[in-house]
């Protein structure tokens, strides 16, 4: 759990409460994620970061720019992790580097809320506009460089959803 002094991480054997003298700058714990090596994860406003040995390292984009607004997590079947945010569209970590995609890469909407994945491999994404479904290559080759645009299904009320606010305050 988060809340504006750290995070408390619950596990079979034991609690542990994490905070400023752990790494964590003085912000509110927005969410949580695991990636498929066991590795914890958390986002506030200000950056992202992952439990190492006990403390908590800021992760950096390939700029060395803090990924801020991290809002929620998706492990893939290797070791990506995919991260939505609330401003600036997708990212994806993927053998220990990042890649962005935005609106100018073809993604509707910047602000994403939530992933979850089908087992035909479809990213279902919450946004503010509506759930977007896309294949996880096409996020993948956009990723790499591979494509200039998306393809993608973007539902909304015409498709029968109560509302296109798909939107939470944290995860």
């Amino acid at each position: 759990t988060g809340d504006a002094q750290g995070a408390s991480v619950f596990d079979a054997q034991r609690n542990s409460r994490y905070g400023r003298d752990h790494g964590l700058p003085s912000d509110t714990v927005r969410c949580f994620g695991e990636d498929n090596t066991g590795g914890l994860w958390l986002s506030n406003w200000k950056g992202l970061f992952r439990l190492e040995n006990e403390r908590w390292v800021e992760l950096r984009d390939d700029t060395n720019g803090p990924i801020t607004e991290v809002a929620c997590f998706k492990s893939g079947p290797d070791t990506t992790l995919w991260m939505g945010t609330m401003n600036d569209g997708l990212v994806r970590r993927k053998d220990g580097k990042v890649a962005r995609i935005r609106v100018e890469h073809g993604l509707p909407v910047a602000s994403i809320r939530s992933i979850l994945e089908d087992d035909a491999q479809y990213f279902w994404i919450g946004t503010g506009r509506g759930v977007l479904r896309i294949h996880r290559q096409e996020l993948d080759n956009a990723a790499d460089g591979l494509v200039k645009r998306l393809n993608y299904q973007l539902f909304d009320l015409s498709d029968g959803l109560p509302s296109v606010d798909c939107t939470a305050e944290a995860q």
